[in-house]
């Protein structure tokens, strides 16, 4: 554990297997779950497939899928990045794309979803307070995770879930039933 005043390596962060559950069970269809975690290495990916820092998340497509992004939250330009990706994406294939964010609800952050539009677009799921129990590192000595202990600050989740997309075929007989039909017998002409 770290004393007081001690850095904290944030980069291998991963949310407790718990939280994360939960969270998928909340947010994804039953049996799908996260199916991509945008942000991760080897120890810390919280789905079978992810992007490390080395992959560019940025150069991939996230489409199609259930992406979950627990990222670095500095610099600023990252994380905003990230939500234009994620607006980006979701635009494009709102009926199969899913995505969640797990950031430190710093509200004078320009990410926050109180100063950001794209940010602001996602539903916030849940809200946690400093000093929760939320996320664990590698055990470099036993292997396995350690819980980092209480949070230093809240933090939140942010979910934009797939959305039904109605399309409707404008051939000629939909345009067809949209045209006023003739005048009857009813009808005064003017």
């Amino acid at each position: 554990m770290y004393g007081p005043g001690a850095v904290r390596n944030t980069d291998d962060w991963q949310i407790s297997e718990a939280v994360i559950d939960e969270l998928a069970a909340m947010l994804t269809e039953e049996g799908v779950g996260l199916t991509l975690d945008i942000s991760a290495n080897k120890r810390n990916a919280q789905c079978a497939r992810f992007f490390t820092a080395k992959d560019d998340a940025f150069g991939h497509s996230w489409a199609h899928e259930n992406c979950w992004a627990n990222s670095p939250f500095e610099p600023a330009s990252l994380v905003l990045k990230m939500f234009e990706v994620m607006e980006q994406t979701h635009r494009r294939h709102a009926g199969t794309t899913q995505l969640t964010v797990c950031l430190p609800d710093w509200r004078d952050q320009p990410w926050h979803p109180d100063n950001h539009e794209g940010a602001a677009a996602f539903e916030m799921v849940r809200r946690y307070p400093a000093g929760t129990i939320l996320f664990t590192t590698a055990d470099p000595l036993k292997g396995g995770r350690v819980s980092q202990g209480p949070t230093r600050w809240g933090v939140i989740i942010l979910h934009m879930p797939a959305k039904v997309v109605t399309t409707v075929d404008a051939s000629s007989d939909v345009l067809l039933h949209l045209r006023p039909v003739h005048c009857g017998s009813h009808v005064v002409p003017l």
